[in-house]
């Protein structure tokens, strides 16, 4: 356990009880361990959707991009986990900054393969919803130029 966790778990034992000890644990560890699951399965299996449908991929190419996806996401997700695990304000720091980064580029695969031919013509967004679209693309890539600028060049 981490020094951050322990002193988090010790506060509510401490506050609540000492029998409150395995409880709190427990509450602690399963919403991150479903966390971790998703990112490491759920994550992967939606890119690799995403790629087929917009490289029009045959379906045999499904689990290989999936299990690249995951090989990625895992090797990431532990290189920044080694990296962060004495500074937990960089750790949140840069997880800002990835949800920042990859917010316009999900949204842009998002558009991607719903105005795809996979999806059929009476289902795909209207010019109304695609001009919205457009411009949530642009708001979350303002969103994250704004946040890189004041995260590294207006530190004032």
């Amino acid at each position: 356990m981490c020094p951050n966790s322990r002193q988090l778990v010790n506060l509510y034992a401490e506050t609540i009880g000492g029998w409150s000890r395995p409880l709190i644990l427990t509450a602690a560890f399963v919403p991150m361990f479903s966390t971790t699951l998703t990112c490491v399965d759920g994550y992967p299996r939606a890119l690799a959707a995403c790629c087929s449908l917009i490289g029009d991929l045959p379906p045999k190419r499904f689990r290989q991009i999936q299990n690249l996806w995951t090989i990625l996401a895992v090797c990431s997700a532990s290189l920044v986990v080694l990296f962060f695990v004495q500074n937990l304000v960089q750790l949140l720091t840069f997880a800002a900054i990835i949800s920042f980064m990859t917010s316009p580029i999900l949204a842009y695969i998002n558009y991607r393969v719903m105005c795809g031919a996979n999806v059929p013509a009476a289902q795909r967004p209207g010019p109304i919803l695609k001009t919205l679209s457009w411009l949530g693309l642009a708001f979350f890539t303002l969103m994250a130029a704004g946040f890189l600028f004041a995260t590294f060049v207006h530190r004032g």
